[in-house]
Formats: C-alpha cells, sequence, structure tokens
C-alpha cells in the first residue's frame, strides 16, 4: 500500500494532529499576519508558476518565461519570494542563489525592492508551500506527519533567504558583490 492510500484510508492521530497544525496554525496565522500589509504592496502583472519547467534558453545569455495561463495583476513579493526560496531549496541550500536571483532582477531594471515587499517574500512562498502540501495531504497524496517536516524546512528556508535578501540590499555595491 502507498503511503498516500494509507494517509486516506487509515490516517493516524499524529497524522490528524499535523493535519490540523497545518490547515489551522500555520496557513491561517500566516494569511491574518500577510492580510494587514499586502494592501500597501507595489502590484505588477505576475507570472503565476516561474519556475523550472517554465523557462526557456532563448540564446546563451537570455531566458524566457513560457506558460503564461492565469497570469494577472498581483503582489511582485509572491512571484519573488517563490523564486528565490525555491531556487535556494532545489540548489541544495547554496544561499548564493538568493544574490544571483537578485542580481538579474536588478539588472533587468526592475523597481528596487522595498523594505516591506523583503518582509513578505519569505512569508508568501511560505504559504504558497502551506497550501500545496495541505492539498497533498487532503487528497491522500501524502502523510500529514510527512508534510509537517517539509513545510518546517520551507519556514527555516525562507528565514534564511529573506535574511540573505536584506544582506544583499543593504551593500550599497551589493549586486556586485554576487
Amino acid at each position: 500500500m502507498l503511503a498516500g492510500e494509507r494517509a486516506k484510508k487509515d490516517p493516524t492521530a499524529e497524522d490528524a494532529r499535523a493535519m490540523e497544525y497545518l490547515t489551522k496554525t500555520l496557513a491561517l496565522t500566516e494569511m491574518r499576519v500577510l492580510s494587514a500589509s499586502l494592501a500597501k504592496l507595489p502590484q505588477t502583472i505576475i507570472h503565476p508558476d516561474p519556475v523550472q519547467i517554465n523557462i526557456i534558453a532563448t540564446s546563451e545569455t537570455n531566458w524566457t518565461l513560457i506558460n503564461w495561463a492565469g497570469a494577472g495583476l498581483g503582489l511582485r513579493a509572491f512571484a519573488l519570494g517563490w523564486v528565490l526560496v525555491t531556487s535556494y531549496m532545489r540548489s541544495g541550500g547554496n544561499i548564493r542563489v538568493v544574490g544571483v536571483i537578485l542580481k538579474g532582477y536588478h539588472r533587468m531594471k526592475a523597481p528596487g525592492i522595498i523594505n516591506e515587499e523583503v518582509d513578505t517574500l519569505g512569508k508568501m512562498a511560505g504559504l504558497r508551500m502551506t497550501n500545496i502540501r495541505a492539498w497533498e495531504v487532503g487528497v491522500g497524496k501524502k502523510a500529514a506527519g510527512d508534510v509537517l517536516k517539509e513545510v518546517q524546512m520551507w519556514f527555516e528556508a525562507r528565514q534564511l533567504v529573506s535574511k540573505r535578501v536584506r544582506e544583499v540590499l543593504a551593500k550599497p555595491r551589493a549586486m556586485e558583490d554576487v
């Protein structure tokens, strides 16, 4: 029997506690904290899923985002936070990846990141991951106890990423140092 089938058919007490924690404590708390400050943040046209599978090389030095289904007006901190945290996690925890992405963001002449956005970058990515993992538990794809461990790793990663963003942006020549 697969782990997802076990979670769906016979949830343990640990799974039930972890699921309750995921849905009530983490996600709802994050949403309350974020909702108070979201209206103040800059919006732009955002790509809903800026991950590697949606990026193609158009030359040796240029990349293009594809699959713009679902794109629309949204918080740029959401998209940038997701890219920063997922890239950090997929690199095996290489914090320099954050600086490289910020350098590319700066090179594109993107508007500067404001302090309020730095405060929410990691939270936005963490909230999205919490929602994805809660859905996986709900449909029986993963056991809640396993998901809770993953979500806790994401929360630690987002704190490290937010700290690195602050470090890079605090230096006058930060974009040259990465």
